[in-house]
């Protein structure tokens, strides 16, 4: 590879490991606000509950267009390298190298945790509006009690399995 495509991709690999923070900054954010839409579900703020949807849905804007702009430049790599992945030129022994793998396993984590999230956010809603879920889509267990005179559900506990539990 000759020099000037070197820099290019030293360049490029640079811009990436930008936007791979300001991504998984981005998604840590998102669960933050999920875990606050949860909570103001919990106590009845439904309000507040709103508000902080609209802001994990300008956020989850803001990702998708990191996510999109990550994505070119990874393919600008993948063409000068003439490499069909971009973990095939990313050496684990160059620093800047190692913390861009870190930074994808990382994203990819933070979105199967905002996905089960949203998962369990709906599931929630569903539950406090009193509508029946289907069984195979639950991994958790949950309890209603409820006012014997109104029916309407006083307390709801919730039980998340932990990992090797939800695959069984």
């Amino acid at each position: 590879m000759s020099f000037e495509k070197k820099e290019q991709v030293d360049q490029l690999q640079r811009k990436l490991q930008v936007l791979l923070k300001q991504e998984v900054e981005c998604s840590q954010s998102i669960l933050s606000q999920l875990d606050q839409e949860e909570y103001m579900l919990l106590i009845g703020e439904v309000g507040m509950e709103k508000e902080i949807n609209l802001e994990v849905e300008t956020l989850s804007r803001d990702q998708i267009l990191l996510t999109r702009q990550k994505q070119v430049i990874e393919e600008k790599i993948q063409v000068l390298c003439q490499i069909s992945e971009i973990a095939e030129i990313l050496d684990p022994l160059q620093e800047r190298d190692a913390e861009i793998v870190i930074l994808i396993e990382k994203e990819r984590m933070l979105k199967e945790k905002i996905l089960e999230r949203k998962n369990h956010l709906e599931c929630l809603r569903k539950l406090i509006k009193g509508e029946k879920l289907d069984p195979r889509e639950l991994k958790m267990q949950i309890k209603t009690i409820c006012d014997k005179k109104n029916q309407k559900p006083l307390l709801i506990t919730i039980d998340m399995p932990n990992d090797e539990e939800a695959q069984n």
